[in-house]
């Protein structure tokens, strides 16, 4: 029996469908045990896993925290306190671990914790917030006999966006100086500040960054949620077409796990329309110029230089080759080799875009 994927969120999925479901990105799960299991001094090893959305980033690290709780000797160590996928709210290292009791509260759901969350609401010395947070994140910490193991998402905007600099060296001295405190975060693409050299985070983190699946790592997603293995040549097609994203891989393997690779290929519109949602929040959410530039590459279909699709958006060329460069960073936009010296040409990542854009109107 084939399994439906989930379609939004991998946090609604139980310990045992995450573990049952969890068949590529084995080595990165293994990294991450690995350095849980070596911090035990008084400094961490505090660990960043970087890729474009939907590359499989909250699956990893939620299937790392299940894999905290099944482990008795990773259990008795550290004690896991995920924050919500947006923490917009937080602006200044006090709110940071205001926010980190806050889910603390909600994961115990103890009384205590909530209690010290509400007071700590009212505090507006934003010194006093930072130090009083911490301290009763600190007090957990020693009742548990455990460290605490923060899992934060999408850090390249809460650090690039929504903190400035000066509190940012503030939560590095706390990430530098207490041993209590772990943090496993996942950001969408590398960013100045753990970047450049002067900038808080910059070599804080160990970084492991998510590849698009291969064509083995495909296989064994059909496999899984399909039921069983194909045999008729379908997967390097479909590897090409979502560009190896994980959510791409599920959708399809769900559609298609009962059908020839002829119907698959001839029902691709149905599953577009189907999974319409999807595609459009993606477009939704790039930049407008970036936008225009990705569907003139989506339009032109083919491999294409920065000058087709210069013309094709009627932009300058050196801005389109900039921003096809900024695409490519987010893994939305792919290089490939052309004829002749120096011929770089670039399509989408993946290609049921393509397929969207193309054959509902150009919505």
């Amino acid at each position: 029996m084939n399994r439906r994927p989930m379609k939004y969120n991998p946090a609604f999925l139980s310990g045992d469908e995450l573990v049952e479901t969890f068949v590529v990105r084995q080595a990165e799960l293994g990294l991450i045990v690995q350095v849980l299991r070596e911090n035990k001094d008084d400094a961490n090893q505090h660990l960043l896993v970087i890729g474009p959305r939907e590359i499989g980033k909250t699956t990893l690290v939620l299937r790392a925290m299940e894999e905290v709780r099944r482990q008795t000797d990773l259990s008795q160590a550290w004690y896991p306190l995920v924050f919500s996928e947006e923490s917009y709210i937080v602006m200044n290292a006090g709110e940071f671990w205001l926010e980190a009791i806050f889910h603390l509260g909600q994961q115990t759901d103890e009384a205590r914790w909530k209690k010290a969350y509400e007071e700590l609401q009212r505090e507006k010395d934003q010194t006093r917030l930072r130090e009083r947070a911490l301290a009763q994140l600190m007090d957990f910490a020693d009742s548990e006999g455990k460290r605490v193991l923060l899992v934060v998402e999408n850090l390249n905007m809460l650090l690039g966006q929504q903190m400035n600099d000066d509190e940012g060296w503030v939560l590095r001295h706390t990430l530098l100086h207490e041993s209590r405190i772990m943090l496993l975060a996942t950001a969408t693409s590398r960013f100045e500040q753990i970047d450049l050299t002067g900038k808080p985070m910059f070599e804080l983190f160990r970084t492991i960054e998510l590849e698009p699946l291969n064509e083995e790592e495909c296989r064994r997603m059909w496999t899984s949620i399909g039921g069983a293995e194909p045999s008729d040549g379908r997967i390097r097609p479909i590897r090409i077409l979502t560009g190896g994203n994980p959510r791409l891989v599920s959708v399809i393997s769900s559609f298609g796990a009962r059908m020839s690779f002829k119907e698959l290929m001839d029902d691709l519109t149905q599953l577009v329309d189907e999974h319409t949602e999807y595609f459009k929040s993606h477009l939704d959410n790039l930049p407008a110029t970036e936008r225009k530039v990705y569907l003139a590459l989506v339009e032109v279909w083919a491999p294409a230089t920065a000058r087709e699709v210069a013309e094709s958006a009627r932009l300058d060329v050196s801005k389109v080759s900039s921003l096809l460069r900024r695409l490519g960073e987010r893994g939305a936009v792919v290089e490939v080799e052309g004829q002749g010296p120096r011929r770089k040409l670039y399509q989408v990542a993946e290609r049921l875009y393509n397929i969207y854009y193309l054959g509902t109107g150009k919505k």
